[in-house]
């Protein structure tokens, strides 16, 4: 299923396609409408349109097991069942390569499938956007906002807070914290004891890191989480790239935990946050997106998605794929599986969906109040980049659901005390507007 403009598509294999309705497909997807919880979803199944598949989406995942069951060539940069195209796209640095070429050409034989059910496309590797800085600079934003750990006394990598949780629930008592990239840390897939800092190279520690859940052999996944068995073989493998910090209780508590600023617009390249009114009709110099719910599992192929990053600000754009399964440039044969593909340049381009400095940013969509958001998950790669900058074209993220899945149960849409910085921004030594300086 995937958006088409405004319209809602779902594929079906079937020779009377004619004969089939609306209600006689919705009626087939009676258990997994059960489990949409999505208004936007929901809405959008109203306007459904059904048309003919070459392929069934049992034979395109068939054929991706397939795949994934077999030593997987180098050049792999991704794979993915493209709802659009009804065919399993296997994405490598060269489309010509030999090895990559039988692999597919193995696997769809195995699977009886005529050799046009797979493509072999040109990949692009994607990149994690942790950014290294020597200094502290100035008008940077907070929640959506910079986070250092340090390397030294004169070096930092800096990150994007990505969306306060509230763990209390899961862990039996207060556990206040963000959630943030876990590749942010110093080890990723490890409880290491990375310390998160605003100002690094002073000494505002905020938080300290609790929950970054290690990559997996693919021996095993056959009985692990909601993929089962899609690592590939001989790989490690997570859902997510995400990791949960519990706040340092030395942060007083102040405004609402559950909000992410907002600055001037989308994809304008602002970093300035946007002015509002209060309730006493005084112009205040910051204004929140309020977080009022996060999920469901997936976001949809073709859905408006939104990002706030401390390096590239406020993009909107739309959702490429929404599974993709991934290798990046990270330690050898590690994998995040069914990550979504977004464009945020917002149809120009020029722009970018994302920089170096803007992993950990949260994904939201915005409800029409244009006021409220719902997390839909967390950004961790660019992909394609724009010239010699430290911008990229194209931007991945970890879907909520499956980063819940392995930190545990959050709430993101409560005030979380101890939280720094969720009050008025202004410290008094920086200007107006600013958050660090």
């Amino acid at each position: 299923m995937y958006k088409d403009g405004g319209t809602t598509v779902i594929r079906v294999k079937t020779s009377r396609l004619s004969a089939l309705t609306v209600p006689s497909v919705l009626a087939g997807l009676t258990e997994t409408l059960s489990q949409i919880h999505d208004p936007e979803i929901i809405g959008a199944l109203l306007d459904l349109d059904v048309r003919p598949a070459t392929y069934s989406f049992d034979e395109l995942y068939g054929l991706k097991i397939d795949l994934i069951g077999r030593p997987m060539p180098e050049t792999i940069t991704a794979m993915r069942i493209d709802d659009q195209s009804n065919r399993l796209e296997v994405a490598a640095l060269n489309p010509s390569d030999a090895e990559v070429l039988a692999w597919v050409a193995e696997a769809t034989v195995s699977r009886r499938l005529p050799a046009s059910s797979a493509v072999v496309v040109h990949g692009i590797e994607a990149v994690r956007l942790e950014q290294l800085t020597d200094e502290h600079p100035t008008g940077t934003l907070s929640r959506g906002a910079r986070i250092q750990r340090r390397l030294s006394p004169t070096v930092a990598a800096s990150c994007t807070l990505g969306f306060n949780a509230d763990k209390s629930s899961a862990f039996g008592g207060p556990n206040y914290g963000f959630v943030t990239n876990a590749h942010c840390s110093s080890t990723a897939g490890s409880v290491d004891g990375t310390e998160q800092f605003q100002a690094a190279l002073g000494d505002r520690r905020i938080g300290t890191e609790e929950t970054d859940p290690p990559f997996l052999h693919s021996s095993s996944y056959a009985a692990q989480g909601p993929g089962g068995n899609e690592c590939p073989v001989g790989g490690y493998c997570r859902y997510s790239d995400a990791a949960f910090y519990e706040y340092d209780v030395s942060f007083g508590s102040g405004g609402p935990g559950a909000s992410i600023y907002r600055t001037t617009g989308a994809n304008n390249g602002s970093l300035e946050i946007a002015e509002s009114t209060n309730l006493d009709g005084q112009t205040i110099p910051y204004s929140y997106f309020l977080v009022n719910d996060q999920g469901p599992y997936y976001i949809m192929t073709g859905q408006t998605i939104n990002k706030v990053g401390q390096v590239t600000g406020w993009t909107q754009g739309t959702v490429d794929e929404n599974c993709e399964q991934v290798t990046f440039d990270g330690p050898l044969n590690q994998h995040l599986i069914c990550q979504a593909v977004v464009d945020l340049r917002g149809g120009d381009p020029s722009k970018a969906s994302a920089g170096r400095g803007d992993s950990g940013s949260a994904a939201f969509t915005l409800n029409s109040d244009g006021e409220t958001v719902r997390i839909r998950g967390l950004l961790w790669a660019g992909r394609s980049q724009i010239g010699n900058t430290e911008t990229f074209r194209k931007a991945l993220l970890s879907h909520y659901g499956d980063i819940e899945y392995e930190l545990g149960q959050m709430d993101a849409s409560g005030t979380v005390p101890g939280s720094p910085g969720y009050g008025d921004p202004g410290d008094p030594d920086c200007p107006d507007g600013q958050i660090e300086c």
